[in-house]
């Protein structure tokens, strides 16, 4: 009996952790990683805006292919050179639209929120990883954005506290051409939500 319990306060913490809320305005995804009594921390990002030039805005009327959005928030290897593929096992989808109403972009895609913890690792920074592509088989990617938190964010008490100022992130591939801004904070994650007593 006492085991049976074990196993089910077992897939109900982890149920919990590993939940991804999608409800509006915003995206969050955690994830767990070992149990610790120190380093445990989660990172916060929150998109703002994306711009694009409005000559870009309607080359493709009146059939234009779907835009993707793709998130990826890597708290393993943040200084990894920046993907220049789709890889869909890593990345999520938190928006799509027309390439035609990419002009409302800013109001639709600003206010998601991507956020993940991580147990028993200490804090070497964090990269939002974010593509933008077209929903075609060649050539899809059109941008693959590196969105930074640095090593030396301080590592607050609470997710009730201020926010970074607002950052742009770096593109790689049309460098000047499109822009997407971003704010972020680290804060403490309790032990009781690493481990099990």
């Amino acid at each position: 009996m006492f085991s049976v319990l074990v196993m089910a306060a077992a897939a109900a913490f982890s149920a919990l952790f590993s939940t991804l809320l999608l409800s509006q305005p915003h995206f969050v995804a955690s994830s767990s990683g070992t149990c610790s009594v120190v380093d445990n921390y989660k990172v916060i990002t929150e998109i703002l805006s994306f711009e694009m030039p409005a000559e870009q805005q309607h080359k493709c009327d009146p059939d234009c292919p779907v835009l993707r959005f793709l998130v990826y928030l890597d708290l393993d290897d943040p200084e990894e050179p920046q993907a220049l593929t789709i890889n869909e096992v890593r990345y999520t989808e938190i928006f799509t639209t027309s390439q035609n109403s990419i002009a409302f972009m800013p109001v639709q895609l600003g206010g998601k929120i991507i956020a993940k913890a991580s147990c028993g690792k200490p804090f070497q920074g964090a990269n939002l990883r974010v593509l933008l592509a077209r929903d075609v088989d060649e050539n899809p990617l059109i941008e693959s954005f590196s969105c930074i938190v640095p090593k030396t964010a301080p590592t607050l008490l609470s997710e009730e506290a201020t926010w970074s100022p607002m950052t742009s992130c770096d593109p790689g591939i049309q460098k000047g051409t499109v822009e997407l801004t971003f704010r972020y904070k680290v804060v403490e994650v309790l032990t009781s939500q690493c481990c099990l007593s």
